[in-house]
This record gives C-alpha cells, sequence and structure tokens, in this order.
C-alpha cells in the first residue's frame, strides 16, 4: 500500500462531470488499497469571479485587514472539495453495506460507535452473525 498525494487543477474539477471524473480516479486507487489524499483548486474560472466580487465590494478602498478577502476567495477550493466529498458518497463509487461504509471512514471505531454512527444518520445496522 502506498500513500498518495493527488492535486487536482481547476479545469480538472471545472463542472460536475470532471469531479465525477476526478472521483473515478480517486476510487480506482483506493480500491488497489493505496491510501490516498486529495487536493483540489477552485473549479474553473471561480478564483477570478470571486476576486472581482472583492474588488467590487471594496469600491476602491484600501484593505487593512485582509483577512476577509482571504475567506471569500478560499471559498472556492472548499466548494470543489466540498463537491468532490458528495459525489465520492455515490453508492455506485462505494457499494458496499452501510457497516462497511461508516467503518471505512472511522477504521478504528468498535461495533457500537458504528451502530450509533447509523442511527444519527437515520439508518439501520443489524448486530453480525456471531
Amino acid at each position: 500500500m502506498a500513500r498518495l498525494v493527488m492535486k487536482f487543477g481547476g479545469t480538472s474539477v471545472a463542472d460536475l462531470d470532471r469531479i465525477r471524473n476526478v472521483a473515478r480516479h480517486v476510487k480506482r486507487e483506493i480500491d488497489a488499497g493505496n491510501e490516498v489524499a486529495v487536493v483540489v483548486s477552485a473549479m474553473s474560472g471561480t478564483t477570478d469571479q470571486l476576486i472581482t466580487w472583492c474588488e467590487e465590494a471594496l469600491q476602491q478602498r484600501r484593505i487593512f485587514d485582509a483577512r476577509e478577502y482571504d475567506v471569500v476567495v478560499a471559498t472556492g477550493e472548499q466548494i470543489a472539495a466540498g463537491l468532490l466529498a458528495i459525489v465520492l458518497q455515490d453508492p455506485v463509487l462505494f457499494s458496499t453495506t452501510i457497516r462497511e461504509n461508516i467503518a471505512y471512514g472511522r477504521p478504528d471505531a468498535g461495533e457500537e460507535e458504528i451502530r450509533e454512527a447509523a442511527a444519527k444518520a437515520g439508518r439501520w445496522v443489524p448486530t453480525p452473525a456471531a
């Protein structure tokens, strides 16, 4: 098993079809037994739009505290990462039992923790046969 960092630029996550394609690449590496960390850029054109909106909001004023600007501009990556996380939950990608899906996210979880997580999600997990 290898540890991989997979980086996808803005054009790779430009729309949902491309994000689904990224998800397939990630899943293929996971299925091969690799431990994967995924890094995504903002969707193509998103950062430029966010910068434009910040500039319009400033109306030619000087920024004294750039934290809000940084937060707004960083949302582009957050959107792409969130959409990828949603797509990766597609049952076509991870078509296993509820128990296995929960355990995948928390490999150290015990049976009781898995049952509690399933209950919080409104799902029932039967007790495994002894």
